[in-house]
Protein backbone atom coordinates (compact mmCIF):
# COMPACT_ATOMS: atom_id res chain seq x y z
CA UNK A 1 0.00 0.00 0.00
CA UNK A 2 0.97 3.51 -0.28
CA UNK A 3 0.44 5.88 2.22
CA UNK A 4 0.28 9.72 1.46
CA UNK A 5 0.53 12.60 4.15
CA UNK A 6 -0.50 16.25 3.30
CA UNK A 7 1.08 18.43 6.29
CA UNK A 8 -0.67 21.42 6.45
CA UNK A 9 -0.57 24.83 8.97
CA UNK A 10 -3.57 23.55 11.39
CA UNK A 11 -4.21 20.04 10.58
CA UNK A 12 -2.22 16.58 8.82
CA UNK A 13 -4.03 14.48 6.61
CA UNK A 14 -3.47 10.84 5.95
CA UNK A 15 -4.56 8.69 3.08
CA UNK A 16 -3.80 4.62 2.82
CA UNK A 17 -4.14 3.59 -1.16
CA UNK A 18 -3.97 0.37 -2.75
CA UNK A 19 -0.96 -0.14 -4.88
CA UNK A 20 -2.70 0.00 -7.88
CA UNK A 21 -2.73 2.77 -11.07
CA UNK A 22 -5.27 4.68 -11.92
CA UNK A 23 -7.34 4.41 -8.51
CA UNK A 24 -6.73 7.40 -7.68
CA UNK A 25 -9.26 7.20 -4.25
CA UNK A 26 -7.67 6.75 -0.50
CA UNK A 27 -8.63 3.03 1.11
CA UNK A 28 -8.79 4.84 4.48
CA UNK A 29 -8.55 8.83 5.21
CA UNK A 30 -7.85 10.62 8.71
CA UNK A 31 -6.59 13.92 9.63
CA UNK A 32 -5.38 14.97 13.35
CA UNK A 33 -3.68 18.12 14.80
CA UNK A 34 -0.81 19.49 13.01
CA UNK A 35 2.37 20.42 16.05
CA UNK A 36 5.25 21.39 14.75
CA UNK A 37 7.24 20.40 17.69
CA UNK A 38 5.94 16.55 17.76
CA UNK A 39 8.42 13.57 17.89
CA UNK A 40 8.62 11.10 15.02
CA UNK A 41 7.21 8.75 17.72
CA UNK A 42 4.19 11.27 18.57
CA UNK A 43 2.97 11.18 14.68
CA UNK A 44 3.48 7.50 14.42
CA UNK A 45 1.52 6.81 17.10
CA UNK A 46 -1.42 8.80 15.39
CA UNK A 47 -0.83 6.84 12.17
CA UNK A 48 -0.41 3.39 13.55
CA UNK A 49 -3.48 4.00 16.06
CA UNK A 50 -5.48 4.10 12.85
CA UNK A 51 -4.17 1.86 10.94
CA UNK A 52 -4.36 -1.23 13.81
CA UNK A 53 -8.08 0.44 14.29
CA UNK A 54 -8.84 -0.55 10.55
CA UNK A 55 -7.09 -3.91 10.66
CA UNK A 56 -4.14 -2.98 8.19
CA UNK A 57 -1.01 -4.58 8.59
CA UNK A 58 1.40 -2.06 8.65
CA UNK A 59 4.16 -4.19 6.93
CA UNK A 60 1.68 -3.81 3.82
CA UNK A 61 2.67 0.17 3.25
CA UNK A 62 6.04 0.00 1.44
CA UNK A 63 5.88 3.33 -0.40
CA UNK A 64 5.24 6.73 0.68
CA UNK A 65 4.46 10.60 -0.50
CA UNK A 66 4.78 13.62 1.37
CA UNK A 67 2.99 17.53 0.67
CA UNK A 68 3.67 19.73 3.22
CA UNK A 69 4.11 23.14 4.21
CA UNK A 70 5.32 23.21 7.15
CA UNK A 71 9.15 22.60 6.66
CA UNK A 72 9.81 22.23 10.79
CA UNK A 73 7.94 18.75 10.28
CA UNK A 74 9.87 17.50 7.19
CA UNK A 75 12.72 15.80 8.89
CA UNK A 76 10.13 14.62 11.91
CA UNK A 77 8.23 12.82 8.96
CA UNK A 78 11.46 11.10 7.23
CA UNK A 79 12.24 9.55 10.68
CA UNK A 80 8.99 8.35 11.26
CA UNK A 81 8.89 6.67 7.56
CA UNK A 82 12.32 5.11 8.60
CA UNK A 83 11.57 4.05 11.93
CA UNK A 84 7.55 3.36 11.35
CA UNK A 85 7.26 1.47 8.43
CA UNK A 86 11.37 0.92 7.19
CA UNK A 87 10.81 3.54 4.11
CA UNK A 88 14.03 5.29 3.89
CA UNK A 89 13.04 7.90 0.69
CA UNK A 90 9.71 8.75 0.83
CA UNK A 91 8.64 10.96 -1.85
CA UNK A 92 8.14 14.95 -1.04
CA UNK A 93 6.44 17.08 -3.66
CA UNK A 94 7.83 19.64 -5.18
CA UNK A 95 8.15 21.81 -8.86
CA UNK A 96 11.05 19.76 -9.36
CA UNK A 97 9.19 16.90 -9.16
CA UNK A 98 7.66 15.19 -12.64
CA UNK A 99 4.35 16.24 -11.95
CA UNK A 100 2.62 16.65 -15.28
CA UNK A 101 2.09 20.35 -15.02
CA UNK A 102 3.73 22.79 -17.05
CA UNK A 103 4.39 26.29 -15.12
CA UNK A 104 3.90 29.76 -16.87
CA UNK A 105 4.13 30.76 -13.18
CA UNK A 106 8.06 32.99 -12.82
CA UNK A 107 9.17 31.39 -9.47
CA UNK A 108 7.57 27.99 -9.54
CA UNK A 109 9.94 27.57 -6.07
CA UNK A 110 7.80 29.48 -4.25
CA UNK A 111 4.22 27.75 -5.23
CA UNK A 112 3.35 25.31 -2.02
CA UNK A 113 3.04 21.77 -2.31
CA UNK A 114 -0.55 21.16 -1.08
CA UNK A 115 -1.19 24.19 -4.46
CA UNK A 116 0.64 22.21 -6.76
CA UNK A 117 -0.95 18.62 -5.78
CA UNK A 118 -4.22 20.48 -5.80
CA UNK A 119 -3.58 21.78 -9.42
CA UNK A 120 -2.03 17.94 -10.79
CA UNK A 121 -5.44 16.35 -9.67
CA UNK A 122 -7.46 18.88 -10.94
CA UNK A 123 -6.10 18.63 -14.49
CA UNK A 124 -6.05 14.69 -14.53
CA UNK A 125 -9.36 14.35 -13.17
CA UNK A 126 -11.03 17.29 -14.49
CA UNK A 127 -9.40 19.01 -16.97
CA UNK A 128 -8.63 22.44 -17.59
CA UNK A 129 -9.44 25.52 -17.39
CA UNK A 130 -10.04 25.21 -14.25
CA UNK A 131 -9.80 27.75 -10.45
CA UNK A 132 -9.45 25.43 -7.62
CA UNK A 133 -10.62 26.84 -4.08
CA UNK A 134 -9.25 24.82 -1.11
CA UNK A 135 -10.69 26.04 2.23
CA UNK A 136 -7.69 25.26 4.30
CA UNK A 137 -5.45 27.86 7.05
CA UNK A 138 -5.49 30.06 4.12
CA UNK A 139 -8.25 30.03 1.74
CA UNK A 140 -6.26 29.93 -1.66
CA UNK A 141 -7.30 29.90 -5.54
CA UNK A 142 -5.41 28.48 -7.92
CA UNK A 143 -5.17 28.58 -12.19
CA UNK A 144 -4.99 25.68 -14.37
CA UNK A 145 -5.09 26.53 -18.15
CA UNK A 146 -6.37 23.93 -20.29
CA UNK A 147 -2.72 23.24 -21.45
CA UNK A 148 -2.19 22.01 -17.76
CA UNK A 149 -0.22 25.23 -17.16
CA UNK A 150 0.06 26.78 -13.70
CA UNK A 151 -0.96 29.43 -13.88
CA UNK A 152 -0.59 31.64 -10.22
CA UNK A 153 -3.61 32.50 -8.44
CA UNK A 154 -4.16 34.22 -5.00
CA UNK A 155 -4.24 33.32 -1.30
CA UNK A 156 -6.30 34.92 1.58
CA UNK A 157 -7.14 34.32 4.99
CA UNK A 158 -9.00 31.45 5.91
CA UNK A 159 -12.46 31.11 7.59
CA UNK A 160 -10.98 29.97 10.51
CA UNK A 161 -7.80 32.57 10.67
CA UNK A 162 -10.36 35.44 9.83
CA UNK A 163 -12.72 34.64 13.27
CA UNK A 164 -9.75 33.93 15.33
CA UNK A 165 -8.66 37.41 14.26
CA UNK A 166 -11.46 38.55 14.88
CA UNK A 167 -12.74 37.28 18.26
CA UNK A 168 -9.00 37.34 19.53
CA UNK A 169 -8.49 41.30 18.97
CA UNK A 170 -12.03 42.23 20.72
CA UNK A 171 -12.32 41.58 24.40
CA UNK A 172 -15.96 41.52 24.09
CA UNK A 173 -16.18 39.21 21.40
CA UNK A 174 -16.36 35.61 22.48
CA UNK A 175 -15.24 32.75 20.31
CA UNK A 176 -18.07 31.93 17.53
CA UNK A 177 -18.24 28.38 16.10
CA UNK A 178 -17.81 28.12 12.28
CA UNK A 179 -21.01 27.18 10.81
CA UNK A 180 -23.72 28.78 8.27
CA UNK A 181 -25.67 31.48 9.54
CA UNK A 182 -29.34 30.66 9.43
CA UNK A 183 -29.80 34.50 8.40
CA UNK A 184 -27.60 36.83 6.71
CA UNK A 185 -29.37 39.63 9.75
CA UNK A 186 -28.11 38.33 12.90
CA UNK A 187 -29.81 38.53 15.97
CA UNK A 188 -27.27 38.01 18.36
CA UNK A 189 -23.21 38.81 18.46
CA UNK A 190 -22.70 35.97 18.08
CA UNK A 191 -24.97 35.34 14.73
CA UNK A 192 -23.58 38.92 13.65
CA UNK A 193 -19.89 37.09 13.72
CA UNK A 194 -21.07 34.06 12.12
CA UNK A 195 -23.31 35.81 9.48
CA UNK A 196 -20.21 38.26 8.61
CA UNK A 197 -17.78 35.71 8.09
CA UNK A 198 -19.73 33.67 6.53
CA UNK A 199 -20.45 36.62 3.77
CA UNK A 200 -17.62 38.03 3.76
CA UNK A 201 -16.04 34.79 2.39
CA UNK A 202 -19.02 34.23 -0.25
CA UNK A 203 -18.73 37.72 -1.66
CA UNK A 204 -14.72 37.08 -1.98
CA UNK A 205 -15.70 33.93 -3.51
CA UNK A 206 -17.70 35.16 -6.44
CA UNK A 207 -16.22 38.28 -7.22
CA UNK A 208 -12.17 36.35 -7.09
CA UNK A 209 -13.75 33.54 -9.59
CA UNK A 210 -15.12 36.25 -11.86
CA UNK A 211 -12.01 37.86 -11.94
CA UNK A 212 -9.56 34.98 -12.44
CA UNK A 213 -11.93 33.69 -15.08
CA UNK A 214 -11.09 36.77 -17.32
CA UNK A 215 -7.60 34.98 -17.66
CA UNK A 216 -8.24 31.32 -17.65
CA UNK A 217 -11.07 31.87 -20.48
CA UNK A 218 -14.34 30.21 -21.69
CA UNK A 219 -15.26 27.02 -20.41
CA UNK A 220 -13.55 27.40 -16.58
CA UNK A 221 -14.05 24.80 -14.07
CA UNK A 222 -14.44 25.97 -10.50
CA UNK A 223 -13.40 23.01 -7.97
CA UNK A 224 -13.76 23.46 -4.44
CA UNK A 225 -11.86 21.08 -1.53
CA UNK A 226 -10.62 21.54 1.82
CA UNK A 227 -12.65 20.71 4.87
CA UNK A 228 -14.51 24.09 5.04
CA UNK A 229 -15.95 23.93 1.39
CA UNK A 230 -19.08 22.30 2.41
CA UNK A 231 -20.02 25.34 4.16
CA UNK A 232 -19.97 26.64 0.27
CA UNK A 233 -20.86 23.74 -1.61
CA UNK A 234 -24.33 25.60 -3.19
CA UNK A 235 -22.65 28.24 -4.21
CA UNK A 236 -23.52 29.06 -8.23
CA UNK A 237 -19.97 30.05 -8.98
CA UNK A 238 -18.52 26.80 -7.38
CA UNK A 239 -18.77 23.83 -10.14
CA UNK A 240 -17.25 20.76 -8.10
CA UNK A 241 -16.94 19.75 -4.74
CA UNK A 242 -14.05 17.26 -4.38
CA UNK A 243 -13.15 16.49 -0.39
CA UNK A 244 -10.38 14.49 -1.26
CA UNK A 245 -8.72 16.18 -4.16
CA UNK A 246 -5.22 16.38 -2.73
CA UNK A 247 -5.09 13.05 -0.85
CA UNK A 248 -5.74 11.80 -5.13
CA UNK A 249 -3.04 14.71 -5.90
CA UNK A 250 -0.71 12.39 -3.70
CA UNK A 251 -1.50 8.94 -5.34
CA UNK A 252 -1.14 10.55 -9.26
CA UNK A 253 2.20 11.97 -8.41
CA UNK A 254 3.24 9.13 -6.78
CA UNK A 255 1.95 6.99 -9.55
CA UNK A 256 3.97 8.63 -12.37
CA UNK A 257 7.08 8.93 -10.05
CA UNK A 258 7.33 5.68 -8.74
Amino acid sequence: MLIGIDAGNTNITVGLFKDKKGDFTPEYSWRFNTMPNSTADEIAVHIISHIIFNKIDPESIKYAIVSSVVPEIDSVLKKMFLKTFFIEEPLFVNHILDTGLKYTYPMPEEIGADRIVNAVAGNVLYGGPLIIIDFGTATTFCCVSDNGEYMGGQILPGVGLSLNALTGKAAKLSAVKIEKPGSPIGKSTEQSIQAGIFYQTIGSIEKITSLLKEGTGAGTKVLATGGLSVLFSDLSCIDIIDFDLTLKGLKIIHDRNR
